[in-house]
């Protein structure tokens, strides 16, 4: 059995208005094709040990039945979204934390590797390993994230900010020659 520690949880989301739930996550640069591989091999291995847990760990499964409902978590075929994103969007993405769909998941991603907040942006990032352990506590985390509303506030975990502050920043950086972007961007994650 393995103990869950306390995870900083926000003020009580149903307070805030509904427009500052949003999230920028960058990514590296967009033609970064080993990136790419090594974040989509990560999330397929995510999905691998999950699977196998949940038919090993049928308790474990019945205690976060409720997360998959309207839809399953599942790491490659998000991964994959979110690469979409990436792409589409020139480079950074954001992320409305109020649909359901890729709110959840993302949360969970965060506390994995996928991605390391740096101020208030998220970056993409390879996690370094992807265990099992770490998959269980952070399901275990956004399950608990469930308030009187009987819905999921992932937002509560992780910082987000208005929509107009994400609108901001997504064209300063797209205004930022791909080099400099992407040298800030390294800079960020070396600290």
């Amino acid at each position: 059995m393995f103990e869950i520690i306390e995870k900083q949880i926000h003020d009580d989301p149903t307070d805030d208005p509904p427009e500052s739930y949003f999230v920028l996550a960058e990514g590296p640069r967009c033609t970064d094709a080993k990136f790419a591989f090594q974040w989509l091999s990560a999330a397929i291995e995510a999905d691998r040990l999950l699977l196998r847990c949940l038919s090993e760990e049928p308790a474990f499964h019945a205690s976060i039945v409720r997360l998959e409902c309207p839809y399953r978590i599942e790491f490659g075929p998000s991964a994959l979204h979110f690469i979409g994103m990436w792409q589409s969007e020139q480079g950074s993405f954001s992320l409305d934390f109020l649909d359901p769909e890729w709110a959840g998941v993302f949360c969970v991603m965060v506390g994995l590797g996928f991605f390391r907040q740096i101020g208030q942006r998220y970056q993409m990032t390879v996690p370094a390993t992807v265990e099992i352990l770490e998959i269980k506590v952070e399901l275990l985390y956004l399950n608990a994230s469930y308030y009187t509303d009987e819905r999921l506030h992932p937002e509560a975990l992780l910082d987000t900010m208005p929509r107009q502050k994400v609108m901001d920043w997504k064209r300063k950086l797209n205004r930022m020659h791909w080099e400099k972007r992407i040298a800030d961007r390294d800079a960020l994650l070396a600290q």
